[in-house]
C-alpha cells in the first residue's frame, strides 16, 4: 500500500461504519480523520452520540480532538458540549472551539468565552480567537456589544496611480445562486443567504460569488444595529467546490450616525475596511485593503438602492504596472 492510500475510505461508507471508525482509537488516524472529514459532508447528522466520549478521553490524540471539532462541531445540535470542553483541552482544539463557537455560538456561550479569556495561562492566539468569536457573535445577534475597531490610515495599501477596466461580471440566477448556496460549507454560513441579487464576478483572475443577507435583499435589515450584510464565495472548479471567502460586516457609530464596513475571511482577519452611509434607501460605501502580507490593493466602491441592486465591475491597476487592483463598483437602478 502506497504511504498516500493510508486511511482512504470509499465515499459509499454508511455513516453507521463512519461513526465507528471515526470514533474507535484502534483503527489508524488517518483513517479516523477520512472518516470525520466524510462526516461532515453528511446532511443532518448530529455527532452527540461520540462527540463527548472522543474529547473525555485524556489519552486521545490532539489531533483526533482537532479534527472532530472542526470538521463536527457545527453540527451538534447543542453547542453546550464545546462550551464544557473550553480551556480544558490543548491549545489547538481550544481554539477551533472558539471557531465554532463564533459560528454557532449564542450570549450564553459569549459569557463562557469571556470567562475563558481572563484565564491568565492562555496564548495570544487562544485570545486573539475569543476576541473573533465574540465579534461574530455579536455581528449575528445585531446587539452591538462588539464592534469592530476603526484602523489607522496607515495600515491601508496605497491607492496612487490607480485606473480603471471593466472586468466581466453576470446575475445569478436564484437556481444558479441556490446550487451554489448548497455547496457552501455549513461551518462558515453566518447568516442566511439570498437566492435573489446575487451576482458572479471575475476578480484578479478569480470567480467570485456575492450574496446578500435575506434580510438586506428583502429590505428588512436593521441598519441601526451591527451585522453581516452579504458573503463573498470563491469557485476553486472541483465538486462541490464554491466556499466562503469573505464576509461583509457592518456597524453603526452611536456618536457620529456613520456606518462602517469590515470586510473579513472566515478566520476573522479583516481584509479591506471603510466608511459607509446610509440615507433613505441608498446605501454607499468603499472599503480599502489593509496592508498584509502578500495583499495585493483593491477597493470596492459601492452604491445602490437596497430596493434594486446591479453592479457595475472595473479592474484598476497601477500607473507602474507594477501592482494591480480591483474597483468594484456597484451601482443601482430601480429595477431588478
Amino acid at each position: 500500500m502506497y504511504s498516500n492510500d493510508i486511511g482512504k475510505i470509499s465515499s459509499r461508507t454508511t455513516q453507521k461504519k463512519l461513526i465507528e471508525i471515526s470514533s474507535t482509537k484502534g483503527e489508524v488516524i488517518e483513517k479516523r480523520i477520512s472518516a470525520i472529514n466524510l462526516l461532515s459532508t453528511k446532511k443532518n447528522m448530529d455527532p452527540s452520540s461520540f462527540f463527548g466520549k472522543v474529547l473525555k478521553d485524556k489519552s486521545e490524540q490532539p489531533v483526533v480532538k482537532s479534527n472532530l471539532v472542526l470538521k463536527l462541531g457545527h453540527k451538534l445540535k447543542s453547542v453546550r458540549t464545546l462550551e464544557n470542553f473550553l480551556g480544558k483541552e490543548h491549545v489547538m482544539i481550544n481554539r477551533n472551539i472558539l471557531q465554532v463557537l463564533a459560528y454557532k455560538g449564542n450570549a450564553k456561550s459569549v459569557e463562557k468565552i469571556t470567562a475563558f479569556a481572563k484565564e491568565k495561562r492562555n496564548s495570544v492566539s487562544e485570545l486573539r480567537k475569543a476576541q473573533f468569536a465574540k465579534t461574530l457573535i455579536s455581528y449575528r445577534l445585531g446587539d452591538n456589544k462588539e464592534i469592530l475597531p476603526k484602523s489607522k490610515p496607515e495600515a491601508f495599501e496605497s491607492f496612487r496611480g490607480i485606473e480603471a477596466k471593466i472586468i466581466k461580471k453576470q446575475k445569478l440566477s436564484a437556481l444558479q445562486a441556490a446550487e451554489i448556496i448548497a455547496e457552501l460549507d455549513d461551518a462558515y454560513m453566518a447568516v442566511p443567504l439570498a437566492v435573489e441579487k446575487a451576482q458572479k464576478l471575475n476578480c484578479q483572475g478569480k470567480n467570485l460569488s456575492l450574496f446578500l443577507n435575506e434580510e438586506v435583499a428583502t429590505n428588512k435589515f436593521d441598519f441601526n444595529t451591527n451585522g453581516i450584510i452579504a458573503s463573498i464565495s470563491e469557485d476553486d472548479f472541483c465538486p462541490g467546490g464554491h466556499f466562503i471567502k469573505y464576509h461583509v460586516l457592518i456597524n453603526k457609530d452611536e456618536e457620529t450616525g456613520s456606518h462602517r464596513i469590515h470586510i473579513i475571511n472566515p478566520n476573522g482577519q479583516v481584509l479591506m475596511e471603510g466608511p459607509a452611509l446610509k440615507k433613505g434607501n441608498r446605501f454607499s460605501f468603499v472599503v480599502k485593503a489593509l496592508k498584509r502580507a502578500g495583499s495585493t490593493p483593491i477597493l470596492f466602491d459601492a452604491s445602490f438602492d437596497l430596493n434594486s441592486t446591479i453592479m457595475d465591475v472595473k479592474e484598476a491597476k497601477s500607473a507602474t504596472g507594477v501592482r494591480k487592483s480591483s474597483k468594484i463598483q456597484l451601482t443601482s437602478l430601480n429595477k431588478d
